[in-house]
């Protein structure tokens, strides 16, 4: 569960909720994961009253290159149901204790 929050581009102006389930298995000893995740977003638009439920479905692939060290690349896409749908992608290195 989280917060998102879409920016203020001018054509977009969208926050709110979001959860996932996600599937990832790990392939040659743990050391690269591969994952895909869905669920619900909970949000708000400048342009439109209310809060609207989207879908937000995304990929992720994880190395992990070092003991503790992984790097990770995520992509998600906020499927509405109107004509502003977009894409999130983060990048990110994170250690484990």
């Amino acid at each position: 569960m989280g917060v998102l929050d879409e920016g203020h581009s001018g054509l977009l102006d969208r926050n709110g909720i979001v959860t996932q389930l996600w599937l990832e298995p790990g392939f040659s000893d743990e050391r690269f994961t591969i994952g895909v995740g869905a669920g619900p977003y909970f949000g708000t638009d400048r342009d439109r009253a209310g809060t609207h439920v989207h879908a937000l479905i995304g990929t992720t692939f994880s190395w992990h290159f070092a003991r503790a060290w992984s790097a990770r690349i995520s992509w998600n896409r906020v499927a509405s149901n109107y004509d502003r749908d977009s894409d999130i992608i983060t990048a990110g290195i994170g250690y484990r204790f």
